[in-house]
């Protein structure tokens, strides 16, 4: 069997770009689990998505990625690309400890139907 090589993995590499489908979102998680994760920004302060999974919640095609869809079950559910949906299962603030989705939900203040993830700023490591 052959080796290949790859690039080496960088915290950049964490930042979540919304406008990818939900399946590639869910992979870059497993791929990038522990480190470096996946980072958005929920509410301008970045939040660690720590277990997503693609949810059977197409959206229709006006609604931009990183919207805010609600609470389905125990996830919540965020637009991605594509028509897709991302559940976010398990989620961490910086220096917090990780919670669960409903228990995320009740500490903060989020919109249905409004962006509320966003892309963060690429940064140097």
């Amino acid at each position: 069997m052959r080796s290949t090589l790859a690039p080496r993995l960088e915290k950049r590499d964490a930042l979540v770009d919304w406008t990818l489908d939900a399946d590639s979102l869910w992979r870059r998680a497993r791929a990038f689990a522990p480190w470096p994760g996946l980072v958005s920004l929920c509410g301008g302060e970045p939040l660690k998505l720590q277990r997503v999974r693609p949810l059977d919640q197409p959206t229709n095609g006006t609604v931009p990625p990183g919207t805010f869809l609600g609470l389905i079950g125990d996830t919540l559910a965020v637009a991605a690309g594509s028509g897709t949906t991302l559940g976010l299962l398990r989620v961490q603030r910086p220096g917090r400890r990780e919670l669960d989705a409903p228990a995320f939900l009740r500490g903060e203040r989020l919109e249905v139907g409004a962006v509320e993830f966003a892309t963060p700023p690429s940064q140097e490591s």
